[in-house]
Order: structure tokens, then C-alpha cells, then sequence
């Protein structure tokens, strides 16, 4: 089972950003909803009170206590802005967070569970033209859906034989063993060092 990415600091110590960002999140958020809350029965009392004052008083306690309010949380609504972009672009990269190699500018993502290194499928397509054929995937078993997630893909050992086979057959085209190369001497093992994303 795949969990949260954990990354590693110069000094070596392991933590986790993905759980760390969600924790300052939440902790800033409650105390702007406590704040919040307290304006708002603030703001109750007083127009409230300005029910009782007479017909003008309920606008003028509304102005004067929406002003102060804005005043307040001003900085919060200045820095919501960012906090969302910061949080759309997070949520938008997550998927490639801790898996993301690129190849001749393709991305490819890698997954290591339980020891084996699987590579999703379709970021394949570009790299392995023509597709594999169905003979090719008949002679790969190992090409299935990567435990733990909802993505197709292939095992290392499967995709090298797979190379090693288009290679046999085609006489060996440049892209196709510069990326075997780059897969087994570069990817696979960085993969295999970096601290481990599963159970």
C-alpha cells in the first residue's frame, strides 16, 4: 500500500511536507474561524443594541463595525489569495509528487511498492512507438495495475523485457536503448534509494 511521500532534508532527518502543510493549514484555519465567530456575536450584540436605539443606528453600527471587521481579517483575505493558489497547485501536483522522472522530456512516473518498481503505462505512450502489440503484452504478465493505486502499469522487469525484445526483433533503435539505459541506471535505482513510499 502506497502512503504519504516522505522526502529527505540535508541533515537526513525524514518528514512528510504533504502532512506538515495540511497541519499549519488546519491550525490556521480554526483560529480564523474562532476569530470569525467572535466578530460575528460582537457584531450581534451590536446591532442588537442598535434596535433599540432608534432607526438610524442599525446602519451606522453595520458601517462602522463591517470597517473594523474588514480592518481585522484584513490580512487573512490578503493572504486567502495565495494560501488557494498555493493549495490548487499542491493538489494539482500531488500525483506526480516523489514519482515525477522525465525522459527526453516525457514524464514518466515510477511507483516502488513492496520492492518492485512499476511505471504507469500511459505516460509510456510516447516513448514506446509503435504501442505494444498484443503478442508484446501476452509475453509481459506483469503488466497490470499498479497496487495500491487506479493507474496502469508495467513492472521493471517486465518493461526491460519488453525493450529487450523490440530491440531483438528491430535491430535496437537508438530511443528505445538510450531508455532502457536510462531506466535501469538512473530511474529504477534513484527509486530504490530515496527513503521507501510503502508499508
Amino acid at each position: 500500500m502506497l502512503n504519504e511521500i516522505y522526502f529527505a532534508d540535508y541533515s537526513g532527518n525524514r518528514f512528510c511536507a504533504h502532512e506538515a502543510a495540511w497541519h499549519a493549514i488546519i491550525a490556521r484555519m480554526f483560529t480564523l474561524f474562532v476569530r470569525i465567530a467572535v466578530v460575528a456575536a460582537l457584531i450581534g450584540v451590536a446591532v442588537h443594541w442598535a434596535q433599540g436605539a432608534g432607526p438610524g443606528a442599525v446602519p451606522l453600527v453595520v458601517v462602522v463595525f463591517g470597517a473594523a471587521a474588514a480592518r481585522y481579517f484584513a490580512r487573512d483575505l490578503v493572504d486567502l489569495v495565495p494560501a488557494l493558489a498555493r493549495l490548487a497547485r499542491r493538489r494539482a501536483l500531488e500525483p506526480w509528487n516523489g514519482r515525477y522522472y522525465a525522459f527526453d522530456g516525457h514524464q514518466v512516473r515510477l511507483y516502488l511498492v513492496d520492492g518492485t518498481v512499476w511505471i504507469a503505462a500511459g505516460d509510456l505512450k510516447d516513448i514506446l512507438v509503435p504501442p505494444p502489440t498484443g503478442l508484446e503484452l501476452r509475453q509481459m504478465p506483469e503488466g497490470a495495475r499498479v497496487p495500491g493505486t487506479n493507474v496502469d502499469g508495467y513492472t521493471e522487469a517486465a518493461l526491460l523485457r519488453l525493450l529487450a525484445l523490440r530491440n531483438a526483433n528491430r535491430g535496437g533503435r537508438r530511443e528505445l536503448l538510450r531508455f532502457a539505459h536510462w531506466l535501469q541506471n538512473e530511474a529504477a535505482p534513484n527509486l530504490r534509494r530515496l527513503p521507501s513510499s510503502t508499508t
